[in-house]
């Protein structure tokens, strides 16, 4: 089974062939006991698994959606059978008197002046000192430094059934079973936690963590012990 087409990225959809469920940047097992591929709704550009490409891509494109056109409709022609009028001619005056020439006007001449000159002497200017402030002795800070912790990466409880539903060490992104774990700080993938023992379709073969819990011995039974009766005499006074 494949899932349909036009899934979200980081969909919950059935992994090609095994029909595992998924989501996002997860690893599907491979077909036929093959290497691992991407979930088809994981990111672009994921490449934790042992095969960067994806067998079914269901992540698609927004087709944009398309406008219908207006109907446009023409005006009705209209034909006339009247006959084309005709204009009487017009006859052309020319003229008999000569172009006037242009006259230029001259500019005027308007009188000089002498410059005045300045008789009040120039200021010099005026430079005023930066103010000297104190100086202020630095203070020590009496506060104790803080410290930060890292949260604890999230793993799954000890006990746990091949196939449950456990969260993957370091993303927290939930698998069951035969899946793979994107890998720590974008190392490569590992096994789940519940994978069943020999799983080897991801790109490191051993668990981070093993959540699956082994079977309790069997205790042999304590064998059965009889208590002896207990014999009273009677001594003489």
């Amino acid at each position: 089974p494949a899932p349909a087409p036009g899934c979200a990225v980081g969909e919950h959809v059935p992994c090609p062939g095994s029909g595992m469920m998924c989501g996002g940047a997860q690893c599907c097992p491979g077909l036929d006991n093959g290497p691992s591929f991407p979930c088809p709704s994981a990111p672009a550009g994921f490449a934790g698994c042992a095969v960067p490409t994806k067998v079914f891509d269901c992540v698609s494109p927004q087709k944009p959606t398309q406008m219908p056109a207006p109907e446009t409709t023409a005006p009705p022609v209209q034909t006339t059978n009247a006959a084309a009028e005709v204009l009487p001619a017009t006859t052309v005056i020319v003229s008999t008197v000569p172009p006037m020439p242009p006259t230029e006007m001259p500019a005027p001449v308007l009188p000089s002046e002498p410059p005045v000159a300045s008789t009040v002497p120039p200021v010099p200017p005026t430079e005023t000192p930066a103010p000297v402030l104190p100086t202020q002795a630095p203070v020590e800070s009496t506060l104790p430094p803080v410290t930060t912790t890292a949260a604890p990466t999230p793993a799954p409880a000890p006990g746990c059934a091949v196939g449950e539903h456990v969260p993957c060490p370091g993303s927290g992104m939930m698998c069951g079973g035969a899946q793979c774990c994107p890998g720590l700080d974008n190392g490569p993938s590992f096994p789940c936690p519940s994978a069943p023992a020999g799983f080897a379709g991801c790109a490191v073969p051993t668990k981070v963590f093993d959540c699956v819990a082994p079977p309790e011995p069997t205790g042999t039974p304590a064998p059965e012990t009889t208590a002896l009766p207990l014999q009273t005499t009677n001594a003489p006074a």
